[in-house]
């Protein structure tokens, strides 16, 4: 994770699966841009921490009977 300013700009850059994403937050404030990138890095983990994997019995869902 980094972030750095080009001009009056913040830009995040970080490594997802070997690719290097690196993008404009179009904001001129740091802690803006840490919220964006941190809400990226959630979005390409499915909205889960990575590493971490939902056990088998919440992938299920419930049957009605």
């Amino acid at each position: 994770m980094a972030i750095f300013k080009r001009g009056r700009i913040y830009w995040y850059k970080f490594m997802w699966n070997g690719e290097m994403i690196r993008e404009s937050t179009k904001q001129g404030s740091d802690k803006k841009t840490r919220n964006i990138e941190s809400a990226h890095r959630t979005l390409q983990t499915g909205g889960r921490p990575p590493g971490r994997t939902l056990a088998p019995e919440v992938l299920r869902s419930p049957t009605m009977r």
